[in-house]
């Protein structure tokens, strides 16, 4: 089920419709490209409205609406890492007043040097693996990472100039040694870079973003 954030709010692709439906949700059964644009400019202008669900008639994995919602935006591929160490703590930085995890855009080098790089039971592009560990490294100041497994990728909305972007993110489980140094890409707008334990885990979440939730 493809699921995409605006802030704390989302837009929900589903099989039928939810068996409650409250006045803080929207629901559209897909008919048009034109009928999706207009419920969702309803839904992105009025904040009071905290989920739309939208239901492709044809039931046909949402191809057709997808298409069509994602013709609304520019989209941008990125990739990042949920790196553990070997006390099951787990890397965060801290930017623009949130905790966040390390991740960045897919770049054309990256492309590149996947042509070279071949991989047998990989459901991500080689492109996003490459991009996650070198986002990682650039962002956090460690030397040496490696990637456990492929995580759930995930996928918000945010406006440059009034601009509407859609960012889809790789997501990948990471491993690496806490006596690595940590060197926050200040750069970046990074201030810190921290392993946090799973106890503070619950507070990390409330200081977050609403797409990462889910991750760890």
């Amino acid at each position: 089920m493809m699921k995409i954030f605006l802030n704390e709010r989302f837009i929900s692709f589903v099989a039928s419709k939810p068996d409650r439906i409250t006045e803080t949700d929207l629901f559209i059964v897909y008919d048009s490209p034109s009928s999706l644009k207009n419920i969702f400019e309803l839904f992105e202008s009025d904040p009071t409205y905290r989920t739309l669900f939208i239901q492709d008639q044809n039931d046909t994995g949402f191809s057709e609406a997808s298409i069509s919602f994602l013709s609304l935006f520019k989209i941008v591929e990125a990739s990042g890492g949920v790196v553990k160490n070997e006390k099951n703590e787990i890397l965060f930085i801290h930017r623009s007043g949130f905790w966040d995890l390390p991740k960045g855009k897919i770049s054309n080098k990256d492309r590149q040097a996947a042509i070279t790089h071949t991989s047998t039971f990989s459901r991500q592009p080689i492109s996003a693996r490459l991009a996650a560990i070198r986002e990682v490294k650039e962002e956090t100041g460690l030397c040496t990472v490696s990637i456990t497994k492929e995580l759930a990728s995930t996928w918000h909305i945010y406006y440059i100039k009034q601009k509407r972007i859609l960012k889809h993110t790789h997501w990948f489980e990471m491993v690496a040694n806490s006596s690595q140094p940590l060197i926050p890409q200040t750069e970046e707008d990074i201030l810190l870079v921290r392993w946090v334990p799973p106890e503070e885990l619950d507070t990390i979440r409330g200081k977050t973003f609403a797409s990462l939730r889910e991750l760890f």
